[in-house]
């Protein structure tokens, strides 16, 4: 066991946050914390961390057990150089490597193999030699950049002076600090905030092959059911342990509530028939006895509170007045620009794309590559530039992921109401109502909210604009689990047209017919949803593996001439593993459309756990067929 705690209560003031909870992290957990914001699962994250006391109870951490956090949003800021930061991981083992080559040139000076200096030097020379491969300190370089390119550094000079890197640059810069660090207990707070799509995956793939327990706060089922096996429930201050995945645990969600319903339900018929009997019968002297007895019964039974059925949710409907003419927007071979004079910079040479009523379209591609700064560009057009067309009858709502648009200095009341003069009073707190605001909730400045209530807030002043076009910049990146579930299924059912950018890979399966691909300086417009940009990509991929193949020097063709038996039986070997990998790589391509088409599927796409597992099981079919043509082509080279 690595760590355990039991009876933790922590308050704030006299506002009680967590009550009397308990558990155990042992080696190779993978714990998912889950809950609404506020409930306490930052707060528990730095308890277990000893970076916050508590109130009661008791925290047991193993001996020289290593435990690395990752806060959220908790950029890294140093003047140093990417590389030289990420080295200073290794400062220990580096100066290892300096004595170890310090050694070698003083023994190549020594002439005398049979001098007691000698000896020395050679002892010491064996004996570090030996720790310094134990701990894999030879490839201490190839770990660094290993780490740096999956985090999303691969094109990044690292030289560059980590101070000048953006907020997400340096989040991302400290979460690769501390892989390399590999503590032995890894603790997470919204690991996937900032992470573009192959980031994302690459992580996963690294979190599956981590040795040592993980601990992670996030609001990202698909991360959470790829990378965990247990999840941590904080609810009305206690906690809950699942066995399972995200999806698992719905299901034993699901399951608890319905047999706990049942067992109330059980008692409660329990009861009255108890004290129907005893009304009926406790006067009569044959009888008098046995109801007494009854009685007895009622009052030492151990009563069972009426689970909860029903949590407050948030209330999400998107509707408009009037409608749009058909043909909504057409942009037209528009250069993506960023920044003005010598600074200017082309994030994509030519962006084309056109929306009907209805469309859904995503913006995605890696970050840094323009997705925010194509929202506005659309959002904030000027009328003389002909590369952007707005439709006729057009009213835009805009989310802005930085939720720059709040007054800070406004009450919540203030904000909305500001927004809508000419509303009452009591329709405004209506309104916050459905946003989960009310009681001295709605007094509250905007600049003393929290990212989630800021978000429903912004939500809320969306709702009541009544646009039908929405852009949205990542709308679920300060979202709890219900409230992202609320807004996908609120998007999901506007009628209106809307232009996405988002993370959320269960958001982008549910919500869009078009997606834009923005990477390296080009567009791509894909006509269809999430499942037509993943064969984008990965027919990108494959095209990017053939051009490395045909870059590759050929091999002297002098010695063709003679081939020996062992020669033309290693040819007839690959040629037979070339023929059965092309029908491997056929028969897996054909269950990806099998796969594609139970998605389009109407039944399955409402049933969230079986479309879960249809998702799932298609990208591990996609990624063993991207692994079977790396070896096709590495084999026809």
């Amino acid at each position: 066991m690595l760590l355990s705690f039991e009876n933790i209560t922590k308050y704030f003031g006299d506002k009680l946050i967590l009550s009397g909870v308990s558990a155990c992290v042992n080696e190779n957990d993978r714990i998912g914390i889950i809950g609404r914001n506020g409930t306490g699962k930052t707060t528990l994250l730095n308890i277990l961390c000893e970076s916050m006391s508590f109130d009661e109870g008791e925290l047991s951490l193993g001996k020289r057990i290593s435990v690395g956090y990752l806060k959220q949003n908790s950029g890294l800021e140093s003047d140093s150089t990417i590389y030289i930061e990420m080295q200073k991981v290794f400062a220990d083992l580096l100066k290892l490597r300096d004595e170890i080559s310090a050694l070698e040139k003083e023994m190549a000076l020594l002439s005398d193999k049979d001098t007691k200096r000698y000896k020395e030097i050679s002892e010491r020379y064996a004996s570090i030699s030996t720790y310094f491969e134990q701990k894999d300190g030879y490839n201490i370089d190839v770990k660094i950049k290993t780490v740096l390119n999956g985090m999303g550094f691969m094109d990044k000079q690292l030289d560059t002076v980590i101070n000048t890197l953006s907020g997400g640059e340096k989040t991302r810069l400290s979460l690769a600090r501390l892989l390399l660090l590999q503590p032995q207990v890894l603790v997470l707070d919204e690991p996937t905030n900032h992470l573009d799509f192959e980031t994302l995956v690459w992580l996963e793939e690294y979190l599956e092959g981590y040795k040592g327990a993980i601990i992670t706060v996030s609001h990202d089922r698909f991360f959470l059911d790829r990378v965990v096996n247990t999840i941590w429930e904080i609810e009305d201050h206690s906690l809950n342990s699942y066995k399972g995945n995200y999806s698992k645990y719905l299901v034993l969600k699901e399951e608890e509530q319905k047999r706990a319903l049942k067992e109330y339900e059980q008692q409660q018929k329990k009861i009255a028939d108890l004290k129907d009997y005893v009304a009926k019968n406790l006067v009569r002297a044959s009888t008098s006895k046995s109801a007494k007895s009854r009685r007895n019964t009622l009052e030492k039974m151990e009563m069972l509170d009426k689970p909860k059925t029903f949590t407050r949710k948030m209330t999400v409907r998107f509707d408009y007045d009037f409608e749009p003419h058909f043909e909504v927007l057409s942009v037209k071979d528009y250069l993506l620009e960023v920044g003005s004079g010598e600074e200017k910079k082309t994030l994509c040479e030519s962006v084309s794309f056109a929306l009907e009523r209805g469309d859904k379209l995503a913006v995605l591609g890696s970050n840094g590559t323009g997705k925010t700064t194509l929202l506005r560009a659309i959002k904030n057009y000027p009328s003389t530039n002909r590369a952007i067309k707005w439709g006729g009858n057009v009213k835009i709502g805009y989310y802005d992921q930085h939720l720059e648009v709040l007054n800070p200095e406004n009450t919540v009341m203030e904000e909305l109401w500001s927004r809508f003069p000419l509303r009452d009073p009591l329709s405004i707190r209506t309104t916050l109502g459905r946003a989960l605001f009310s009681g001295d909730a709605i007094e509250k400045k905007v600049c003393d909210l929290s990212g989630g209530e800021k978000a429903r807030l912004s939500l809320a002043i969306l709702i009541e604009e009544r646009p039908n076009v929405l852009i949205m910049d990542e709308p679920t990146n300060h979202l709890d689990l219900p409230a992202r579930e609320m807004l996908e299924k609120a998007l999901f059912e506007f009628e209106g047209t809307l232009i996405i950018v988002s993370h959320d890979r269960y958001f982008l399966k549910k919500i869009p017919n078009k997606i834009l691909y923005l990477n390296e300086k080009k567009a791509d417009f894909v006509l269809g949803g999430y499942g037509e940009f993943s064969k984008l990509v990965q027919n990108q991929k494959a095209e990017k593996l053939s051009e490395k193949q045909e870059q590759k020097p050929q091999k002297s063709s002098s010695n063709q001439g003679y081939r020996s038996k062992q020669q033309r039986a290693l040819d007839a070997q690959r040629r037979n593993e070339i023929s059965k990998l092309e029908k491997e790589i056929a028969l897996l391509e054909t269950k990806i459309k099998e796969l594609e088409a139970l998605l389009s599927d109407p039944e399955i796409f409402a049933d969230y756990q079986r479309s879960n597992e249809v998702c799932t099981e298609l990208e591990g079919v996609r990624k063993n067929h991207e692994e079977l043509l790396e070896k096709w082509l590495e084999l026809c080279d």
